[in-house]
């Protein structure tokens, strides 16, 4: 398990907050310099809307890209999203952000 942050100061708050044996790796890196391979499960939080408008579709198609079948993204945001991108989502294509 991995978990990323572009800001050292919630790495570092992330790392208070994780006992020693929970397997999962902090990288302070922009997360769309995240390699994501044979995921289950992304869970991107208020992540998406700081995200240049140009790389957003990108970066979905990448994490898209790198779950495994029958994995899960779960994104939470202030924007919402359309109908058709929704429904998209939900029949297996990665939505169109």
């Amino acid at each position: 398990s991995a978990a990323s942050d572009v800001y050292k100061r919630q790495i570092l708050s992330a790392e208070t907050s994780v006992s020693d044996d929970t397997p999962v790796q902090l990288i302070e890196s922009d997360i769309c310099d995240v390699a994501i391979d044979n995921a289950s499960v992304v869970v991107m939080n208020f992540t998406l809307q700081f995200v240049n408008k140009n790389q957003r579709q990108a970066l979905i198609e990448k994490i898209y890209a790198g779950m495994r079948e029958g994995g899960i993204l779960v994104l939470s945001e202030k924007n919402s999203l359309s109908r058709r991108t929704l429904a998209a989502a939900k029949h297996g294509s990665p939505p169109r952000v």
